[in-house]
């Protein structure tokens, strides 16, 4: 196990919220790419959580645990955030939801709708009253039919662990621990979903990768190994999971961004597995592939407008040249180009032996801001010093967009 204990890093600047997870290292970084900042209590605190920003390791997620952790990021912090989000591992916890709740602002995640969520006989109810495909779900006490395959899960499990095929001649576990569920042959899939409280649409979704035993599980295991996407299906299926997730925040008032697991079958069509009412582990993956800038941030902006970062404006602006002659780039004007380059931002920078025109673009450079003006002033700073460090070229006008 982890050994409890503190890593920040000192250049990180107050944190606008804390997030809570079994491993909260993606959202730490989601938090990072939309400017916001944030302090983190997890079971891992890997190192790349650790330049991240402030967080705090734990043996455990249980109440205690998050309590002292709690305490201990209040004695480096000079004010601890008020807002939570919290990530995988989390769902299931309903005392420590509860008192989170009780104490903070959970952002999106809020009792009684995620232990409604979480429970496999309330999720089946709703099921059927959308004419949702949903396994035959029973407790542990009960005759199953023997033709039929059935798996055993325990009622707080993450990433698939523990579940296993029933072998209908074994003693059964704890009934109050586990329960049973038809096992639907096919392939696994993570969808997210993005709700604003009025709509709910498909952000994206992803295979995942279960008991494989080339990343390191049994292969007779039900363990999340990862996702691959996102990844392109038919229409038909396209439709069965827009229907899910428009059915689940209409019934269950989740806001911002959740998943939903579900079984592709042989004949095309969907079983819902469960619904994970937080930021999904594959949501990463969508994030990765550019389909969006931050997933934290979109989930922020869903659930709690007044908490989300201000929207981007970004410009670009156009450098001409004023020199009165042709000039050619040779190599020292190329490498002050180059060097120029990376610290303004700028792109469309000149080859080698290209020859500069007067009146004519030499490059181009960028900015971003909160406000126009912001984004302008920044442009014309950037030129100033541009010509400064170039010298051999000068510029009579700059051409902006925004």
């Amino acid at each position: 196990m982890p050994t409890t204990g503190t890593n920040s890093n000192p250049d990180i600047r107050q944190p606008d919220f804390l997030i809570i997870a079994a491993s909260a290292r993606f959202l730490a970084q989601s938090a990072k790419n939309a400017g916001l900042s944030c302090c983190a209590i997890d079971l891992f605190g890997d190192q790349d959580l650790k330049n991240a920003c402030a967080n705090v390791v734990v043996d455990d997620l249980d109440l205690a645990s998050i309590r002292n952790a709690i305490t201990e990021l209040e004695g480096k912090l000079a004010e601890l955030p008020l807002q939570i989000v919290v990530g995988g591992g989390m769902e299931n916890r309903n005392k420590e939801l509860d008192w989170l709740a009780s104490e903070f602002e959970l952002v999106a995640l809020l009792p009684p709708q995620s232990h409604r969520l979480k429970q496999p006989f309330e999720l089946g109810r709703f099921a059927a009253e959308h004419q949702i495909r949903f396994p035959l779900t029973c407790r542990t006490d009960g005759v199953p039919n023997p033709e039929v395959q059935y798996l055993m899960k325990p009622y707080r499990s993450a990433g698939g662990s523990k579940i296993r095929f029933v072998n209908q001649q074994a003693e059964r576990p704890c009934v109050s621990q586990y329960y049973i569920q038809e096992f639907i042959p096919g392939k696994t899939f993570g969808t997210t979903y993005i709700n604003d409280g009025v709509d709910c649409s498909v952000i994206g979704t992803c295979q995942q990768i279960i008991g494989d035993e080339g990343f390191g599980v049994e292969s007779d295991s039900f363990v999340y190994c990862g996702s691959i996407g996102p990844v392109k299906l038919g229409e038909l299926i396209e439709k069965q999971i827009e229907r899910i997730g428009q059915s689940i925040g209409l019934e269950f008032g989740l806001k911002g961004v959740f998943g939903a697991d579900w079984v592709l079958d042989g004949q095309d069509q969907v079983w819902l597995l469960e619904v994970n009412p937080r930021i999904p582990a594959s949501a990463e993956l969508l994030e990765k592939s550019e389909m969006l800038n931050s997933v934290f941030s979109l989930h922020v902006r869903n659930c709690c407008p007044a908490l989300a970062p201000p929207k981007r404006i970004c410009g670009k602006a156009i450098l001409y040249s004023n020199c009165n002659d042709r000039r050619v780039v040779d190599e020292k004007f190329f490498e002050e180009l180059k060097s120029a380059a990376d610290q303004f931002q700028a792109a469309d920078i000149p080859q080698e032996g290209t020859e500069v025109r007067p009146r004519r673009p030499v490059c181009t450079i960028f900015s971003q801001g909160l406000t126009t003006q912001q984004v302008k002033n920044d442009l014309e700073s950037k030129a100033r010093l541009w010509l400064e460090r170039t010298k051999k070229l000068e510029t009579v006008s700059i051409s902006s967009s925004f």
